[in-house]
């Protein structure tokens, strides 16, 4: 399937639409949503599943800009919960066999500090933050913190970077910028 770039959605009488975009048929909305538990502002193109023509757009991207004003609704998928997310990237990277066991050890640990269920759009500043202190508050410290936040970058890697030279909260936050998803 060919992806086209978004186009610029004009009215009848040949007036530009604003917030309105079209792509491959299906209009999209873009709004800025701030991330409830971080504090972040996104701007992002939300796809307006049920419009059709240009007037239920209208209206569809009325309330989504609305509901995203007040901090309410669900945009986008939820995205797959951290275990489902650990067990398909442990399938499918390539790496060591050492390299894949120790990732996996650390992700297990994130997963049983995140719970399950938790969704990988909901992992936010805080959670990592607080991994990181209960690691470093507790007994045996045999294992470097960065380590284990490191196993996590490398699952996010796509989105996620640290740089490790810059102070840890400063890394974290702008690398938090391009992962803290929606509130949902």
């Amino acid at each position: 399937m060919n992806t086209y770039p978004f186009r610029k959605v004009f009215d009848k009488a040949n007036r530009r639409v604003r917030g309105l975009w079209l792509r491959n048929g299906s209009y999209y909305v873009q709004c800025t949503i701030t991330n409830s538990s971080t504090a972040l502002k996104h701007v992002t193109k939300l796809k307006l599943e049920h419009a059709n023509n240009l007037e239920q757009a209208k209206v569809e991207a009325a309330k989504v800009k609305d509901d995203a004003s007040k901090g309410q609704g669900t945009f986008g998928a939820m995205g797959p919960t951290f275990k489902s997310y650990r067990e398909h990237y442990t399938t499918t990277n390539h790496k060591a066999e050492k390299t894949k066991a120790n990732e996996d050890h650390f992700l297990r640990q994130w997963e049983k500090f995140l719970g399950e269920d938790c969704r990988i759009t909901r992992i936010s500043a805080q959670n990592i933050l607080a991994y990181r202190t209960a690691l470093l508050n507790r007994q045996p410290k045999g294992v470097n913190a960065k380590t284990v936040v490191d196993a996590i970058t490398t699952l996010l890697s796509k989105d996620f970077e640290v740089d490790w030279d810059a102070p840890y909260e400063e890394s974290l936050a702008r690398a938090l910028k391009t992962i803290s998803g929606p509130p949902i």
